[in-house]
């Protein structure tokens, strides 16, 4: 008896293996037939233009407008560029600038290292802001020297898409 139960599943399973096996002749590939709109052809598109990008950076209901820049030494003798900017939130939920996006500061192609100080001098960023209030937050940057920097907004998502750019000449 268990004899004859092992070759009945044997030949099911080689039955269900022989069935769902691919069906095209050795050696040669199986059409692929598009899912919808059989017989169409795709016309070819131009890639899209991308929009030049301001400094004002919109995600959400949320927007946040770079403004001017300064120069601080601080404690620990480095410089740190202090980037001013205007969030403003119009939903009814309170968020705070830092978690609403991203910013970023680029010296010639090299990340500069984010010290906003959220417990002192940079607390605004941590403030909570609703139905249509702004409030003027600083982020602050350690510098590599005097060269131009590059600000970018990103959205606060996995791929930190680039909302907004600004460009600072700190020389001179």
């Amino acid at each position: 008896m268990k004899k004859a139960a092992v070759v009945l599943f044997v030949a099911l399973i080689l039955v269900f293996l022989v069935g769902c096996s691919d069906s095209s002749p050795a050696g040669q590939e199986p059409e692929e037939t598009p899912a919808t709109g059989e017989g169409i052809v795709a016309e070819a598109t131009e890639p899209p233009v991308e929009e030049a990008l301001t400094e004002i950076a919109e995600f959400d209901d949320m927007s946040l407008e770079l403004r001017d820049c300064s120069i601080t030494e601080g404690d620990d003798g480095r410089e740190y560029l202090v980037i001013e900017a205007v969030y403003k939130n119009d939903q009814a939920d309170p968020y705070y600038a830092l978690c609403s996006f991203v910013v970023k500061a680029f010296q010639e192609d090299v990340e500069l290292e984010d010290c906003s100080d959220i417990n002192g001098a940079d607390a605004d960023l941590i403030k909570e802001v609703r139905n249509g209030e702004e409030i003027t937050v600083t982020y602050r940057f350690a510098l590599n020297g005097r060269s131009d920097v590059e600000v970018l907004i990103c959205e606060p998502t996995a791929n930190e898409a680039t909302l907004a750019r600004k460009s600072y000449s700190l020389e001179g």
